[in-house]
């Protein structure tokens, strides 16, 4: 564990791996890996930058972020972050870069987006609630937004400019609008009603 470090309270090389930390109140990011490095079960809160900052082609799996200045996951490219709480956050909750998948994850009261995404991605099975902009910003093309959940949020899901598939979520209390997309995207049909939704249909409740 690491408490109050001047700089990044745990940094780790490509290749490597940190399980079972408490990172508290770094001044730059909490945990730091690099390519190809898995972070688990890990604790990361109050550091100036990002709670945790992976590297391409890492994972996260069980790790909590919390009141971190900037995101509390945020990963580059082709990343796997499941299972992991972020909340109070002052940037984004969750950030990933193209190619990642954020699975069955919490985005709770982000300064701004509860998960953000880019290209080629795939988010399933996440919760998203009371972020001051998007519950999910999906920015890019070529991804696959499915079976999460958003509310209380400013909007609950934001779909990038085209060739994205938005099927099976739920959006509720969402102050602005629920869903934003353009036309060149694949969404499910919208419906307040379980009872006459489709299997692949979106649900504003």
């Amino acid at each position: 564990s690491a408490y109050g470090n001047k700089g990044v309270g745990i940094r780790a090389g490509s290749d490597s791996g940190v399980s079972d930390c408490t990172v508290d109140d770094s001044g730059q990011h909490g945990i730091e890996a690099g390519d190809r490095s898995m972070v688990k079960t890990c604790v990361a809160s109050t550091s100036v930058s990002n709670g945790i900052d992976l590297a391409s082609a890492s994972i996260a799996e069980g790790c909590t972020a919390v009141s971190n200045r900037l995101d509390g996951i945020h990963a580059d490219q082709n990343a796997s972050i499941r299972g992991c709480v972020a909340a109070h956050n002052r940037s984004d909750g969750i950030e990933a870069g193209e190619g990642s998948i954020i699975e069955s994850c919490a985005a709770l009261y982000s300064l701004t987006n509860g998960i953000r995404a880019r290209s080629s991605s795939i988010l399933r099975g996440n919760l998203c609630r009371g972020n001051s902009e998007d519950g999910i910003n999906m920015f890019g093309t070529g991804s696959r937004v499915e079976n999460n959940t958003a509310t209380d949020n400013q909007r609950a899901i934001d779909i990038g400019p085209s060739s994205n598939l938005d099927v099976r979520n739920s959006a509720s209390g969402n102050t602005l609008v629920d869903f934003t997309y353009n036309t060149n995207n694949v969404m499910g049909p919208f419906t307040n009603s379980a009872a006459v939704a489709c299997p692949w249909a979106n649900i504003e409740f």
